[in-house]
């Protein structure tokens, strides 16, 4: 998975086929309409996976992909582009730091920002490379 609208969109087209053949199952609608709200991976709370979890219960093949779906994107470091970012970010979230923050910055930038919680000890050599590479 690599672009959460791409990958939204695929979802979508999908579960309006399993709607069309199954269209009283209520579980299917919901998800639907609860995919298709979402406009960024920020908005990711799990409710998907609940409700494939809790009503459909891996009836539809459909299910697993919500539940990847939501998996990935919900760890918001798989939206990082740069590989050496994005391994970065991997490692703060292995070493438990919290996330602050993850959406549109307050600049005009179009990409999104993550902030961590996290000062890092200059003093390390790793992360001194770190450091200076990005600023």
């Amino acid at each position: 998975m690599t672009n959460f609208k791409t990958e939204k969109d695929k979802l979508l087209l999908e579960l309006d086929s399993e709607i069309k053949r199954n269209p009283d199952n209520e579980v299917l609608k919901s998800l639907y309409r609860n995919l298709n709200s979402l406009q960024s991976v920020s908005e990711l709370n799990g409710i998907l996976s609940r409700l494939v979890v809790d009503s459909l219960d891996y009836e539809f093949k459909i299910g697993e992909k919500l539940i990847e779906f939501e998996n990935y994107f919900s760890d918001f470091s798989n939206s990082i582009r740069s590989a050496e970012l994005k391994r970065l970010a991997k490692k703060l979230i292995r070493e438990n730091t919290r996330i602050t923050f993850y959406g549109k910055a307050w600049s005009e930038s179009k990409a999104n920002w993550i902030y961590f919680d996290k000062v890092f000890d200059l003093k390390n050599s790793e992360q001194i490379q770190i450091w200076r590479k990005y600023n």
